[in-house]
């Protein structure tokens, strides 16, 4: 491109009129006839830079657009110099596509940074030494931190030590596996998720992209089936079908150590039932569990079996380790003061396993239940130890047999 002031004449190349879409024949490039096809907007700005190309003042470097004749505007780039009195050389290059190509990917990374800062999953990326190099508005919220908090760090610093072993030097889990680990939050609370990672290899390293799907509520719901199934709705302690589980698998477990099981039952529990009313009744249980539970070693098994009756599970203990902890529970009951009660009294049935006695879960509750009932027997308010004194467990096969075979009456 030349453009020349003084003859008012500018001299195209062939590829100068494609692109301003004009033909040679029926198109001359007088001054005036190129300023024509400059968008109206940019025509100052065009005519400053000329003059001040031609005056010196700044070289010849802009961008503007023109408007063909048909009508459709192009973007294009002048770069020149002056060669003389009135007198610019250069070269003019269309980059329309370009502009629309940047137009497109800056468009496309605004979409892409608002779907990430705004999905509901956690987006955490890592450079290939598993520092953090990425995270967005989701992760914040979920660990309670600023950006800032986690940028060039290792997520290995903000979970448990089952996290960091499946996190350890940022490549522990496979790409396109998903885990489930925990996270602490700022203010110390466990964030369960589910993290899933993939590998990705960009210009300028490996990149690990986790997505973070919060199951805190999820958690927490199962937290709350395992609970309900698990526990007895009214005082909390475990049920009869869980403490049935716990007793078989410490007796399988633990074979040849020590066991006792104590089964207490309240003495005319039907009285408070039928003079407080069952409300008054449910809280009386209620309060029994909460100092039952008080007086449990670690490791020993609590349970409410059923209307009236508890029973403890306490490993490595022998005969006399029993009989001092069933009566420290039936002291307790003894020494507290119940409103409407003149006292509240309790039996207890020991049963024991372990060394010579090896017996079934089921064996060893029948055993600490025909204690139990010896005990209300005997006047109640007190204990009795089932010691199989007549053939081991005669009595317990007895009764069995006599279920089986219907010849059982009540």
């Amino acid at each position: 491109l030349r453009w020349d002031v003084r003859r008012r004449r500018a001299t195209w190349s062939p590829n100068l009129y494609a692109i301003h879409g004009v033909e040679p024949r029926s198109f001359t490039p007088t001054v005036e006839a190129a300023m024509a096809l400059v968008h109206p907007d940019d025509r100052p700005r065009v005519a400053d830079a000329i003059a001040d190309a031609l005056a010196g003042r700044a070289p010849l470097e802009m961008s503007y657009r023109i408007v063909r004749l048909d009508g459709e505007v192009r973007h294009l780039e002048w770069r020149g110099r002056q060669e003389g009195d009135g007198l610019l050389t250069g070269a003019l290059q269309d980059v329309t596509e370009r502009r629309r190509a940047e137009r497109w990917l800056i468009a496309s990374e605004t979409r892409y940074r608002l779907i990430v800062e705004h999905a509901n999953d956690g987006i955490w990326v890592l450079d290939a030494e598993g520092r953090t190099d990425f995270v967005n508005r989701r992760v914040c919220e979920m660990l309670g931190r600023r950006p800032e908090e986690l940028l060039g760090r290792s997520p290995i610093e903000f979970t448990d030590e089952e996290g960091a072993a499946l996190l350890a030097g940022g490549a522990a889990v496979d790409d396109d596996s998903h885990v489930e680990l925990s996270f602490r939050h700022a203010d110390g609370q466990p964030l369960w998720v589910a993290l899933s990672r993939s590998r990705f290899e960009a210009p300028w390293g490996t990149v690990h992209v986790n997505v973070l799907t919060d199951l805190t509520q999820r958690r927490e719901l199962e937290e709350r089936l395992r609970h309900s199934a698990e526990r007895d709705r009214l005082t909390g302690l475990w049920n009869r079908s869980t403490f049935e589980r716990l007793l078989g698998e410490s007796l399988e477990r633990h074979r040849d150590a020590p066991h006792a099981l104590i089964v207490i039952g309240l003495d005319h529990f039907k009285f408070v039932n039928d003079s407080l009313g069952h409300q008054a009744g449910d809280g009386l249980l209620q309060r029994v569990g909460v100092l039952f539970a008080r007086t449990m070693r670690i490791g020993d098994e609590l349970a409410r079996m059923g209307g009236d009756e508890f029973a403890v599970l306490l490993g490595g203990a022998g005969q006399e380790a029993a009989i001092r902890a069933a009566e420290r529970l039936l002291d307790v009951l003894r020494a507290e003061r119940w409103r409407g009660l003149p006292g509240l009294r309790a039996s207890a049935g020991i049963a024991l396993a372990g060394n010579e006695q090896q017996l079934s879960a089921s064996d060893l509750l029948v055993a600490a239940d025909l204690a139990l009932h010896e005990a209300k027997e005997n006047g109640g308010n007190r204990l009795a130890v089932y010691t199989g004194d007549r053939g081991g467990l005669t009595w317990v096969e007895e009764v069995r047999a006599a279920i089986e075979e219907e010849r059982l009456a009540l």
